[in-house]
């Protein structure tokens, strides 16, 4: 389960990413809206080689490891926002898996854009791969 209330150091950042993908997105440059949201997701990867929840998980810091597993639901959530124009049907596998109710999932653009918005106890759910790894050979 997820918990918000010993989260620090959260990306103070985000609403700077939203200005960018949303100035993009008005001048209709999708391509400029999608570095955004690569770059986005290359700052997640960072994070998670730099916090190493796996070895957090070993050494039972388990308020560190929620601060950090809460941080990435949360950033991913926000990336499922930014892909909806172009994933719909990937997006809403997305807000599944976070646990994010259909109706909660269509809240206005200003409202996804805070911060915070899954709820603390969160429990994400199992499912498959939504992007698998290609195998070299293929």
């Amino acid at each position: 389960k997820l918990s918000r209330d010993n989260v620090v150091g959260h990306d103070d950042g985000i609403a700077k990413r939203w200005i960018h993908y949303t100035e993009w997105m008005k001048k209709y440059q999708l391509d400029g809206a999608l570095d955004v949201v690569w770059i986005y997701i290359r700052e997640m990867d960072t994070y998670i080689d730099r916090e190493q929840p796996w070895q957090l998980a070993k050494k039972d810091d388990k308020i560190r490891l929620y601060a950090v597993l809460y941080i990435l639901a949360e950033n991913l959530r926000h990336l499922g926002w930014k892909l909806l124009p172009f994933m719909p049907e990937t997006t809403q596998k997305i807000f599944e898996q976070l646990g994010i109710p259909h109706e909660t999932s269509a809240r206005t653009h200003e409202q996804a854009k805070q911060w915070g918005g899954l709820k603390a106890g969160t429990k994400i759910n199992r499912a498959e791969s939504l992007f698998p790894r290609l195998d070299a050979g293929s």
